[in-house]
Formats: C-alpha cells, sequence, structure tokens
C-alpha cells in the first residue's frame, strides 16, 4: 500500500460541470471542485460561505430590479412590476434601503415591465418596448417621481424633430393636392395602406411634414394639415433634355434653386419638384450631373408623384424601440418594430432631437446595420466603443478622436461568434469588457487593441455551464462586502443565481451555484451598486406567497432574516414557519420556537437556513503504472485550512466545536489554521465532502488530503 498527499490551495476555477470530473490533466480540475454550493470564490483563491441576506422590504408583487445611481451619495433601488414602480433609497452607508416613493397606473403591463429597455443617468430614466411608446421617469424630489411620454424637440414651423422611415415600397409614390393648408395625399397602387391609426401621425412629403387628420375609406388616401410648406412642382422648358435623368438633382445656375427631376415629358420639357428653401427655377442655365441646359420657360403644375417620402417611426402603426442608450452626449434608441435593425440617434446634445438635417457630424443618425444575417438590434452599450448586440452577435461601432461617433462615417462591423443575443438580459460591464447572455452562454465582449478588429468575444460559462439554465437578469457588484471581489451574479430561470468571478490577467474565472435550499423560494432579480447585491425573492411565509427584496451580506447567515430584540415577535415575521435563531455574537440557538432552558439576551437574528459544501473531485494519482483514476483508494486524513470559520463536518465527521475548558453557553471559539480529520473505509473514486449543520462561518483557505492506494 503506498501513500501520497494531495494540497488543493485555491478554488480559482470554481465549480465545474460534471463533464470535467475525469479531465485530471487540466489547470482548471486542479484548482476546481465538484460542487461550491451557496460559496463564494475569494480572490486569494480561497472560498467562504456565501453571505445571508436581510429582509428590507416586502415587495407589493413580482418584481425587476433596476438601480438608480443619481451620484455617490444618492442611490435608488427600482422595482418594476405591472403597472408599478416602486423606488427604495439605499442607505450609503450600510447598504439598507427604505421606501422612497412610488409610480402607479404605468403602461408597462403584462410582460412588458420584464422586457423593456432601460437607461438612466442623474435624475432621468428613458423606458422603451416596442408595444409602448417611450417614457420618462424623472426624479422630482428625494421620494417623488414623474412619468411623462417621451416627446420629441419642437422644432421651425412647429415640426416634431423626429425620425422618419418609409415602410412603403419604394416604388410606391405620393402625390400632395396642394401645398399648404389642409390637403389630399394620394397613394399610388390599388391596395389599401391608410388606416385609421394613421390619424394624428406625420407623414413627409420630400422631406416637408403634413399632420394627418382623416383616412378616406378605400385607404388610398388621407388628409393632411401641412405643417411646413411642401415642395412645388415646375415644368420647365429647356432648350434640350438630352442627358438628364429621372431621378437626377438639378441647380439653377443663377437663382441657386435645386430640385429633382421627377419627370421628362418632351425632349424639352423637364418636370422638376423643387427641393432645399423652396427657390423655385428661373430663366437660367439648368446644371445637372452630366450636362446643363437654358431654361426658356416654366410654370407651376400639379404636385408630382414622388417616391421621396416617409412617416414618422414611433407610432402605434409601425411600433417603437425596444432598446435605448446614452452614448457620447446621444440618446440611441433600436430595435423598433417595423424596423428592427435600424439604429436611431440624437443629435449631439439634446436627447430629444432627431433632425437627421444634411448628415453633418452633430446631426441625428438613422442607419440599418446592413447585414442581412442579422436582422434586430436588441442591446445598446456604451463602451469604449459602441456596442450592438443583435439576433446573430455582436457588432461594434468604429470610432475614434479622429473619426468621432458621426453620421458621416457611422459602420457596424461584427464580431465574435454568430449568438443570438438576449433581448431581455441587460448586458453590464465587467473584468476590462461587456458580459451578454446568449441563450444559457455567457459570453464576453472585450477589446483587442487592435485597430483592426477592435474588438473580440469569448464564452466564459462552458466550464461551469450546468450552473446557467436560461438566465433572466444579471448585474454585476463591486468591492463585494468592502471587500476586493467582484462578481457578475445572473439569475436563472429556475429560479437559483449563478456567481461569477472573471479577472482574466490573473487566469481567474469561476462559477458557484447560490440557492435558497428552500423548495418554495426563489430569486427573481438581481441589482448591484457598488458593494452591496439585492435580490427579489418569491418567498413561501406562512402558507403565503410574499415578495421580498433582500440585502446579501457577509456578515449574517440565515436567509431573508430580519433583527429581532423580543422573540415573541417572530410570528410577526415568519408565522409558523420554521426559522433559524442565531445572537448576534454568534451563537445559533436553533429552531424557533427554541427549546432551551434559557435563552441567551438578544438581539437576535432569525431567518431561514440555506445548507453550504465544498465537495473536491476523487483525488488525482499518477503512479509508476499511470494514473491510478478509477481505483480503490482510502482518504485516511484531511487538514481543511481555516481562518474565523466555527464548527463544520467532513465526509460526516463533525469538528468538534467547543474544547473542555470552553463555555458552552457562549459562542463557538473562533476556528483558525488546520484542522484535521481521520477517515476509515476504502472506496473507488473517494470524495472530500464538507458541510455544515449550522449557519456559521466558514472560510476555507486550502485542503490537504493523505491518500492511501
Amino acid at each position: 500500500m503506498a501513500r501520497t498527499k494531495k494540497l488543493q490551495t485555491n478554488f480559482s476555477a470554481g465549480e465545474l460541470a460534471p463533464e470535467l470530473g475525469m479531465r485530471e490533466d487540466t489547470e482548471q480540475h486542479q484548482n476546481g471542485a465538484r460542487s461550491l454550493h451557496n460559496r463564494r470564490c475569494l480572490i486569494g483563491g480561497g472560498t467562504v460561505r456565501r453571505p445571508g441576506s436581510w429582509r428590507d422590504i416586502n415587495l407589493p408583487g413580482p418584481s425587476r430590479l433596476v438601480r438608480w445611481i443619481v451620484n455617490r451619495t444618492t442611490q435608488y433601488v427600482v422595482a418594476f412590476a405591472d403597472g408599478r414602480a416602486d423606488f427604495y433609497a439605499r442607505n450609503i452607508l450600510t447598504g439598507a434601503l427604505t421606501a422612497a416613493g412610488s409610480l402607479s397606473s404605468c403602461p408597462w403591463t403584462g410582460s412588458i415591465w420584464r422586457e423593456m429597455g432601460v437607461v438612466q443617468a442623474a435624475n432621468t430614466m428613458f423606458l422603451t418596448h416596442t408595444d409602448m411608446v417611450p417614457r420618462i421617469i424623472t426624479r422630482t424630489g428625494a421620494t417623488t417621481w414623474a412619468l411623462t411620454t417621451f416627446a420629441f424637440r419642437v422644432g421651425p414651423s412647429s415640426r416634431l424633430e423626429q425620425p422618419y422611415l418609409k415602410f412603403a415600397e419604394a416604388t410606391r409614390t405620393l402625390t400632395a393636392s396642394d401645398v399648404t393648408g389642409s390637403i389630399t395625399l394620394t397613394i399610388s397602387g390599388a391596395t389599401p395602406y391608410f388606416v385609421a391609426a394613421h390619424v394624428g401621425t406625420y407623414i413627409r412629403y420630400h422631406k416637408k411634414a403634413a399632420l394627418i387628420t382623416a383616412v378616406a375609406a378605400n385607404g388610398l388616401s388621407c388628409t393632411a394639415t401641412v405643417v411646413e410648406r411642401l415642395p412645388e412642382t415646375q415644368s420647365l422648358t429647356v432648350t434640350s433634355t438630352q442627358d438628364f435623368s429621372v431621378g437626377e438633382i438639378v441647380e439653377g445656375a443663377t437663382s441657386g434653386a435645386k430640385g429633382i427631376v421627377t419627370e421628362i415629358t418632351s425632349p424639352t420639357v423637364l418636370v422638376v419638384v423643387i427641393l432645399e428653401k423652396l427657390i423655385v427655377f428661373t430663366n437660367e442655365n439648368l446644371v445637372g450631373p452630366q450636362t446643363k441646359t437654358a431654361i426658356t420657360g416654366g410654370a407651376f403644375v400639379t404636385n408630382a408623384a414622388v417616391t421621396d417620402w416617409d412617416e414618422q417611426m414611433f407610432s402605434p402603426i409601425y411600433g417603437y424601440p425596444s432598446c435605448t442608450e446614452l452614448h457620447r452626449n446621444r440618446l440611441l434608441f433600436a430595435g423598433h418594430l417595423s424596423a428592427p435593425d435600424y439604429l436611431i440617434s440624437s443629435t449631439i446634445g439634446d436627447l430629444y432631437n432627431f433632425n437627421v438635417g444634411d448628415g453633418s457630424d452633430a446631426d441625428a443618425i438613422l442607419e440599418s446595420i446592413g447585414d442581412g444575417a442579422a436582422s434586430r438590434i436588441v442591446q445598446l452599450y456604451s463602451a469604449e466603443q459602441l456596442i450592438v448586440a443583435t439576433d446573430n452577435g455582436f457588432y461594434y461601432v468604429p470610432e475614434s478622436a479622429a473619426q468621432p461617433f458621426r453620421p458621416t462615417s457611422i459602420a457596424f462591423y461584427p464580431f465574435g461568434s454568430p449568438w443570438p443575443i438576449s433581448p431581455t438580459v441587460r448586458q453590464a460591464a465587467f473584468d476590462s469588457g461587456v458580459l451578454a447572455v446568449s441563450g444559457s452562454l455567457v459570453v464576453k465582449a472585450r477589446p483587442t487593441g487592435d485597430q483592426g478588429g477592435a474588438w473580440g468575444a469569448d464564452e466564459v460559462s462552458l466550464l461551469s455551464n450546468h450552473l446557467f439554465k436560461t438566465p433572466v437578469d444579471m448585474t454585476v457588484v463591486t468591492a463585494f462586502s468592502a471587500e476586493p471581489e467582484r462578481y457578475a451574479a445572473l439569475c436563472n430561470e429556475d429560479g437559483t443565481l449563478a456567481i461569477l468571478q472573471l479577472v482574466e490577467a490573473q487566469k481567474i474565472r469561476n462559477v458557484t451555484p447560490w440557492e435558497t435550499d428552500r423548495p418554495t423560494d426563489t430569486y427573481e432579480s438581481v441589482v448591484g451598486i457598488y458593494g452591496d447585491l439585492y435580490a427579489a425573492c418569491i418567498r413561501s411565509i406562512a402558507g403565503n406567497t410574499i415578495y421580498t427584496l433582500e440585502r446579501f451580506d457577509q456578515s449574517i447567515t440565515l436567509d431573508c432574516a430580519v433583527r429581532l430584540t423580543d422573540l415573541a415577535d417572530v410570528p410577526t415575521h415568519f408565522g409558523n414557519t420554521p426559522v433559524n435563531v442565531v445572537t448576534e455574537s454568534g451563537l445559533h440557538l436553533g429552531t424557533y420556537p427554541l427549546a432551551l432552558d434559557e435563552t441567551p439576551p438578544g438581539p437576535y437574528i432569525v431567518g431561514f437556513f440555506y445548507q453550504s459544501e465544498i465537495g473536491l473531485f476523487p483525488p488525482a494519482i499518477e503512479g509508476s503504472q499511470g494514473s491510478h483514476a478509477g481505483d480503490v483508494m482510502r482518504i485516511v486524513e484531511a487538514y481543511v485550512h481555516v481562518i474565523s470559520s466555527m464548527r463544520f463536518a467532513a465526509n460526516g465527521y463533525e469538528l468538534t466545536a467547543y474544547q473542555a475548558t470552553d463555555d458552552v453557553g457562549e459562542p463557538p471559539p473562533i476556528k483558525d489554521g488546520p484542522q484535521r480529520f481521520g477517515f476509515l473505509g476504502w472506496q473507488r473514486e473517494p470524495t472530500l465532502n464538507i458541510t455544515q449543520t449550522d449557519p456559521l462561518p466558514l472560510k476555507v483557505l486550502a485542503i490537504s488530503q493523505l491518500v492511501a492506494y
């Protein structure tokens, strides 16, 4: 019989997928574990029992959490729900939340509140969804809020500076009966086009707007009030129309008038729709792209049928954008219901002005992504460059000091694999990159530093793919519990959490599962604000479904916890549901009602127990004849190196909590250093499992095993 020692000094690879159980040749296997249930990986390589959670708030129902950060001292958690929003102010010293106002009768009903895009800066938050007119929430006071409909800037002639697009077939024309007042607009073709919902929307004839006031029964025409004088049509008699073509832009050499040729009726007659400043042509030279000719006469005629017409994009007919972002002092929209591959940007410095103008650098932007592989933009993220997530993966918009984000140079460059990015799980900045979710995959977009391909992307969830179960929410928390760790917390569809730690520069990538350990209780949404992580939970308490907003805290070891000075108040918070009681000094008193002759004085922390486990892989032993994987072995003894820990068990053998000289009326003494366990019995692939039957702290730095084989 031979013996060997195995030492695991870190858990930087986290809990690995079962499929990797036999990959003894990999560094991840050596630094990973079979199970890290309800554990948290530390930057130094150790692992600690996951934090418990305070029950800060009872929510009115199912909720989605979003952070609202005004500045370093004024911060809120917003709980969106069906038709409402509740605001909770964060104490920046303790992280505790208090009610700070609400909004009701909101338009985000049904599933909208779970899906809508959100972006916030200072005292303003923008909300979008394809089935909802964009909305704005404004913070008007410490606990007061206003909800308004997004309104575009009003420009000259009372026009709305909103985005327009032609949704009809490219060849379908529009004819105007006049250029001012109440007019009739007639569309070509026999298929009805205008519907009742067009009333109250804007339509443009050659970039000039009119407001639709009525629709004909046949759907082929509408009545509209002209907002901006429409361009007139001139029939110009010229020396020769040779070398002129329909669709060409022509200009008067003297007047500076510009127009577009819509018809050539004879060798000497051109029909032109006047453009730009509505200056008319006179008897002068007419200059075209190929040639010029003399104008010998002209007359105004019935307005031409033109293909250059469009309609307002945001309307009940065509829908609204699904996502929004702030980037380079512009407000962006994308994922429009009827134009899902378009990026829509405001002008620089005016978040409500979407006038594309002449395409100058400061003008608004309206641009299709231009790639048939991507049919829909699902998310936007403002990083070093704009990241555009689509149903076919990532794109970035190249920009630099010499080539800023502007209409004249905008382009979309794909990178990474064609992952369909989730439209509802908000992207987050993490480890010098951007995290996104694609089904059950977690993907990190990262800058490459290469000017030829500025961004790349990798899957970061593959080694622990069993812990990601179609995430529905994601957040990032930095300096967790005032410690150096930074995590991404992903809320799974099944109500569990996957906690991702990623420091690529130090080759640290790990995931651990957090669960409530009560089959009736689940996590629904998460949000991080600086060092605090909050979760919206669904709990079953005293036979009732309760919705709670809870704050994770490493200093406690119970879930949904409350602090009480009198245990007679336990039924007020938990009814007859079993809960555990711990004194603030760390003495576990058991399950309420307590079976004690004498109860130590409070205050008490009362909440739900959750199991924590470290499960190692079977020892990987290489002998002179090769690997001993699958051979009969025995773990003779194990030393578990701990710090600031209390009672725990290894393979069912519980560490003695007290020495003979200890006062059992006091909390178990803190354990530091190596704790020895001895074992009996031979097994194929023996494993070491560390568990706790009490809600007590346990921080493990390393584990050494003596294995006989």
